[in-house]
């Protein structure tokens, strides 16, 4: 972890832009979908954290591969601050270097909350400095320190407090008039969450809960199966890449079984009910029309719910991205576009 001593408090970024030749003239905007390689750096001694054109090493007897771009849409609040207003205004091509970000604009302040000492009585056995725990409220921590009244975890990011610097450059820009997006409940969300995030043209995709009967849930809410709500995938994709055809295509005949009744595996009840919610009636009539095309292709009858999205809430932070971030496990499963890599659905 990072000591507080050794942060210093940004001043004001100063940016050198740099246009390349040869690109479409057009400005970043609220709502576009970006992608971007950047460089994050440690401001304190410009340590490499990430670079998303470097090569990383095989894992698990995969070829060696690169680390991908970052794809956001802007005004979503789903990446780095300091990283979605740099953007703004930008072109494909263009490149922003030494933009320094401070830390509540990056990986957030270290929070004295997020941090406890746990009596060695009430650890689970090989408990040890070094390893990452799962919480019980979803949250994940490090042990950093072992003394004899226990163990202390911390669950802020590693990064907490630290000032970061970004080299950014927009390699693609998809405008806000061509963003769709589509809900689909397909069992637990988080292994359709990754599984559509690696269909090329989605640009992002994100979990919550919708359709139920009240306005505001909770994780804890909806397991509880009393507001109606179903665990969705909302997938936004650049529909000049990719059409919601072939992403119904994809939701019914491999993502999951869409003639199981309140179930997907093991998981039952109806938050596991298999869904697909839009936002217009002319959509609505066109996954209608494809659930009647593909009906002949199984042999139970489909029972996907399929209506308007409605009462749509985004699921905690500790759920977006799970199975990226490493799941119950610590091992971190790529979304690489193409990538066709099993899905551990839970870790």
């Amino acid at each position: 972890m990072l000591s507080r001593s050794m942060i210093r408090r940004s001043a004001p970024a100063q940016v050198r832009s740099v246009r390349r030749r040869g690109t479409v003239r057009r400005a970043v905007k609220s709502g576009d979908a970006v992608t971007v390689h950047y460089v994050e750096r440690l401001a304190t001694n410009d340590a490499v954290v990430r670079d998303s054109r470097a090569r990383k090493e095989a894992e698990q007897g995969d070829n060696e591969r690169a680390e991908v771009p970052l794809t956001f849409i802007v005004g979503r609040n789903s990446v780095i601050k300091g990283i979605e207003k740099s953007v703004v205004g930008m072109e494909v091509g263009e490149v922003k270097d030494e933009v320094l970000v401070p830390a509540i604009d990056a990986y957030g302040e270290h929070m004295a909350d997020l941090t406890a000492t746990i009596p060695k009585e009430s650890c689970p056995d090989g408990m040890k400095v070094g390893i990452t725990v799962n919480l019980s409220n979803g949250l994940q921590a490090v042990v950093t320190d072992e003394d004899p009244s226990g163990f202390t975890i911390d669950a802020n990011h590693p990064l907490a407090g630290a000032e970061m610097k970004y080299t950014i450059e927009v390699i693609q820009n998809v405008p806000s008039e061509q963003v769709k997006q589509v809900y689909f409940g397909a069992g637990c969300f988080w292994g359709p969450a990754l599984r559509f995030k690696r269909i090329p043209g989605v640009i992002d995709t994100e979990v919550g809960y919708s359709n139920g009967q009240v306005e505001k849930v909770t994780y804890e809410d909806v397991c509880s199966g009393r507001t109606g709500h179903n665990e969705v995938v909302r997938v936004m994709y650049d529909a000049s890449a990719v059409s919601l055809r072939e992403l119904l295509d994809e939701f019914f005949l491999n993502a999951h079984d869409p003639t199981a009744l309140n179930r997907q595996g093991n998981d039952s009840g109806t938050q596991y009910r298999s869904g697909c919610y839009v936002d217009s009636q002319e959509e609505l009539e066109f996954v209608r029309s494809v659930v009647e095309e593909l009906q002949p292709k199984f042999n139970g009858n489909i029972v996907t719910e399929v209506d308007l999205v409605k009462l749509y809430n985004v699921a905690e932070d500790y759920h977006q991205g799970y199975l990226e971030k490493g799941g119950r496990n610590g091992r971190a499963q790529s979304a690489a576009k193409g990538c066709n890599d099993p899905i551990r659905c839970y870790g």
